[in-house]
């Protein structure tokens, strides 16, 4: 059996704005403190931020029932795995009764960042003839950096992997969805719901010296990579 012992303190704070039912502002703050990172780089701040603005508000016509404008951007901060910055010794099956300490395959590393994951999401919503129609549609951007894991070294160093910052992927697509209702009776209603959606995955950095990471392996060979 193992027990794993990890302390994250963390302190949070919000506030939100809105003005003359036009015109909203949502903003958060977190700063968090980690035992699983290097004292100099255990505090780290993630803030997040939304607007929104009503402009449906301002156009007076019997078409038109909402429309909203809508841009947010938001930062979330993640800490290493447990024992991942200082090597120790493995205590593996004894040996008969002698009991065995090793040197694990995993290389630990005391200079490890946070992760950081940075998102931007725009779009737009609108609603017409008396609900009968409706989309949304949404632009999003993610970028994930400092990615904490376990890459493949050379086995010349006395381990096969070593805990690393690995590097940079983004995620960019947009989403539509559409909403109609065709048939509105006195005791009956039809609402039809279709959603689209594109999204495009980009490996943009790699830990140095690094052109390929294997996230997984299966069955038969297969694996999945970030190239």
């Amino acid at each position: 059996e193992t027990a794993e012992k990890v302390g994250v303190n963390g302190y949070f704070g919000s506030v939100s704005f809105g003005w003359n039912n036009l015109v909203y502002l949502d903003a958060t703050g977190r700063f968090d403190k980690s035992s699983t990172l290097p004292p100099d780089n255990s505090l780290y701040f993630y803030p997040s931020v939304a607007v929104s603005f009503i402009f449906s508000e301002l156009i007076d016509a019997d078409w038109l029932q909402f429309g909203k404008l809508r841009v947010n951007y938001a930062e979330v901060g993640s800490d290493a795995p447990f024992a991942s910055l200082y090597d120790t010794y493995a205590k593996p099956s004894p040996f008969g009764s002698t009991t065995l300490f090793s040197i694990p395959n995993t290389k630990n590393n005391d200079l490890l960042v946070p992760e950081r994951t940075k998102s931007i999401e725009a779009g737009v919503a609108m609603t017409f003839f008396q609900n009968r129609l409706g989309f949304d549609f949404a632009y999003y951007k993610t970028n994930s950096i400092d990615q904490i894991m376990p890459v493949e070294v050379s086995k010349a160093t006395g381990y096969s992997f070593k805990f690393v910052n690995a590097g940079e992927i983004q995620n960019q697509g947009i989403e539509i969805t559409i909403n109609a209702a065709p048939v509105v009776l006195k005791d009956f209603r039809w609402d039809i719901a279709l959603n689209w959606s594109k999204n495009e995955n980009e490996v943009m950095s790699l830990f140095d010296g690094t052109d390929n990471l294997q996230l997984g392996n299966f069955q038969g060979g297969v694996s999945i990579n970030a190239t």
